[in-house]
C-alpha cells in the first residue's frame, strides 16, 4: 500500500518492516487520521496567509484522496479519473482491494471506506511530448486537425509506454511504439493516435478494476482532458460506463476544503459535504458510429499490444 511502513489494517507503524531496517518509531511522525485537528496557524503562516492566527488546521490527505472528495467520491463504488501529466484511476471500495495487478489500497478520508488507486504515469505527457516534440504547433491547431481525423484510421495505433506500463500488467520494459504507420498519415492522424493509446490503456485499466471487484458504472473525470473535447468524445466511445465530468477546476484543493469543512462543523460528514460544494455534469453518449469505430479499434489494442510485448522481450 501507498502509505509504506504503515500498517494499513491498523493505522499504525508495522513493528516488522521497522525491525527489518533498523528504525524505531521515535524517528517517525505521530500518525494521525486525515481531518484530525492540528492546531491553529503559526504567527508567520498566519501573516504570510494574511489569516487570522485563530484559523484551525486539520491534517490533510494524499493528493489522490483529495481528489477524490472534490469529485464527490464518498460512496462504496465511486469511480474517479484524474487528467494530469499522469492519469490516476481510483475506485472507492468498501474493503482493501487487493490485485494481482498490485493496484495500491489506502483509507480513504472517509473513514468506513478504502481507495484503490493506479496511475497511468504517461496521461497527458503524452501528448505533450507529441505536440512539443514532434507537432510543433499549438494545442488549438492540434485538436482542429484531430477533430477531422477522430474515427477514420482503425489500424494507426500508438502504445504511449515511454517508461514502461504499470498496470494492468506490469512492464518495464515497454516502450512508445506506433504501428501501423503509411506515408499517407500526418502529424494530426498520430496525434489522435497518441490521444487513444492513453484511452485505450486507461479502459484496460478499468477492466482490470471489474474484474477485480470494483463498480465499473459512472465514471467521474477532472483535470486537463476537460479542456479536450476530442479527448472526451474518445473517453464517451471507449469507456463502458456513463462518464461525468467534475465542474470545479481543482477537485484536490476542494477536497481540502472539504476536510476543512467537515472538522471544524460545517457540514456533519463528508457526504454532506459532497452534497453541498461539488458539482458534476452527465456527459452525452458519443455518437453510436463513433462508438463501434472506437470499440473496434479497442479490439485492435489488445491484439496488437501482446504482440508489442513480445517485442521488447526478444532476446531474454
Amino acid at each position: 500500500a501507498m502509505r509504506q511502513m504503515m500498517d494499513v489494517h491498523t493505522q499504525k507503524w508495522d513493528e516488522k518492516i521497522l525491525e527489518d531496517i533498523g528504525a524505531g518509531e521515535e524517528l517517525l511522525p505521530q500518525i494521525r487520521p486525515a481531518g484530525a485537528y492540528i492546531g491553529t496557524l503559526t504567527v508567520e503562516a498566519a501573516r504570510v496567509l494574511g489569516l487570522s492566527g485563530d484559523t484551525r488546521v486539520y491534517n490533510g490527505a494524499h493528493d489522490q484522496y483529495c481528489c477524490a472528495l472534490g469529485s464527490g467520491s464518498v460512496e462504496n463504488g465511486d469511480l474517479l479519473l484524474g487528467t494530469g501529466t499522469a492519469w490516476a484511476v481510483m475506485s472507492i471500495t468498501d474493503a482493501p482491494l487487493v490485485s494481482e495487478s498490485k493496484i495500491s489500497f489506502a483509507k480513504h478520508v472517509v473513514p468506513e471506506l478504502w481507495g484503490a488507486l493506479t496511475s497511468v504515469s504517461f496521461g497527458g505527457v503524452s501528448l505533450d511530448w507529441f505536440k512539443d516534440r514532434v507537432a510543433g504547433c499549438a494545442y488549438e491547431e492540434l485538436a482542429d486537425g484531430v477533430r477531422t481525423r477522430m474515427g477514420t484510421e482503425e489500424k494507426l495505433l500508438f502504445f504511449p509506454y515511454f517508461n514502461g506500463a504499470a498496470g494492468p500488467v506490469r512492464d518495464e520494459k515497454l516502450r512508445g511504439t506506433f504501428t501501423g504507420l503509411e506515408l499517407g498519415h500526418d502529424r494530426f492522424h498520430m496525434a489522435a493516435a497518441v490521444m487513444e493509446g492513453v484511452v485505450f490503456h486507461t479502459a484496460m485499466v478499468l477492466e482490470d478494476y471489474q474484474k477485480n471487484g470494483a463498480l465499473l458504472r459512472k465514471l467521474r473525470v477532472m483535470g486537463g482532458a476537460l479542456n479536450s473535447r476530442e479527448w472526451m468524445e474518445m473517453m464517451k466511445a471507449v469507456f463502458d460506463c456513463e462518464i461525468q465530468s467534475v465542474v470545479q477546476k481543482d477537485a484536490a484543493a476542494l477536497g481540502a476544503a472539504m476536510i476543512a469543512a467537515v472538522g471544524s462543523g460545517l457540514f456533519g460528514d463528508y457526504r454532506q459535504a459532497a452534497e453541498g460544494m461539488v458539482s458534476l455534469e452527465t456527459e452525452e453518449e458519443a455518437p453510436q458510429k463513433l462508438r463501434a469505430f472506437y470499440r473496434r479499434k479497442l479490439e485492435v489494442y489488445r491484439e496488437r499490444w501482446s504482440r508489442v510485448q513480445m517485442i521488447y522481450r526478444e532476446g531474454e
